[in-house]
């Protein structure tokens, strides 16, 4: 049986303790998006658990103190039969479909794996959902055909063809790509705009964030998860587009070389 009208109170601001009771003034808590319950009007007090051994008894006795916002101050919202949320999705990926996918590594979102060669979130690994953001980890490439001796580029104008052109080492041929080679190509001049498939499957400069940005790397393919055996591909004026993978067009393998400041070497990897 519920009681409504019943909050979680502090009883003694002093002491810290916590009581049941009508909902009035005294139940002046706040539970905040990074899961501590903090007292409204000075939040460098938080519940915690009052003694850890206690987590091996069947009681565990509360209390109010000076946040120092460990694990042992944190609280979750408990719904008996919640809506499964897939945190990844939010970062551009999918969960796995397996919740006991084996762990390959591990962020500040939560535990990652692999399915169907690709990267996957583990459902209920998820750290903190309140502020998971559509970003993850991403590392800076240059992204070069050794056949053209070329890079993929783009001259910062939205709507405008990616083009195939001398690997000129600026911002403008320089992509920040998630750390899994899975997800949205960020311009490295304007993180907003990305890698996107146009309706006619020609390649342009769009605004990132909905599925025809996201692009993920097969070997030495680029390819869409819209189109599932189609890559980018050379066309004519040096312009790029999906079209069907072909192991013998060279136009279509490209090689993720990593860039710093300190080098500008480019290298088949």
């Amino acid at each position: 049986m519920a009681y409504p009208d019943y909050c979680l109170q502090v009883d003694d601001e002093n002491s810290g303790s916590l009581a049941l009771g009508k909902c009035d003034d005294q139940a002046k808590l706040e539970h905040t998006d990074d899961a501590f319950f903090k007292l409204i009007g000075s939040d460098d007090k938080c519940i915690g658990i009052l003694d850890e051994n206690d987590m091996y008894n069947n009681e565990i006795e509360l209390n109010l103190n000076t946040c120092i916002e460990s694990d042992n101050e944190k609280f979750y919202v408990w719904d008996k039969q919640p809506d499964i949320i897939c945190f990844a999705e939010n970062l551009g990926y999918q969960c796995c479909s397996d919740p006991e996918t084996i762990v390959i590594t591990t962020d500040e979102y939560g535990e990652w794996g692999i399915e169907n060669n690709m990267w996957c979130g583990i459902l209920g690994s998820e750290n903190n959902i309140h502020n998971i953001t559509p970003s993850i980890k991403t590392e800076t490439y240059y992204l070069y055909n050794s056949y053209t001796n070329k890079c993929i580029h783009s001259n910062g104008v939205l709507n405008d063809n990616i083009t195939l052109n001398d690997c000129d080492y600026s911002e403008y041929s320089l992509w920040d790509v998630p750390y899994t080679h899975d997800g949205y190509f960020h311009l490295k001049f304007n993180n907003d705009h990305c890698l996107m498939l146009a309706d006619d499957l020609s390649l342009i400069l769009g605004i990132c964030g909905n599925e025809r940005t996201k692009f993920y790397r097969n070997g030495n393919y680029i390819m869409s998860p819209l189109y599932k055996n189609m890559c980018i591909t050379l066309d004519i004026n040096n312009t790029l587009v999906m079209t069907d993978c072909n192991e013998f067009d060279n136009t279509q393998l490209y090689y993720f070389n990593l860039w710093n400041e300190n080098s500008i070497e480019l290298n088949d990897n």
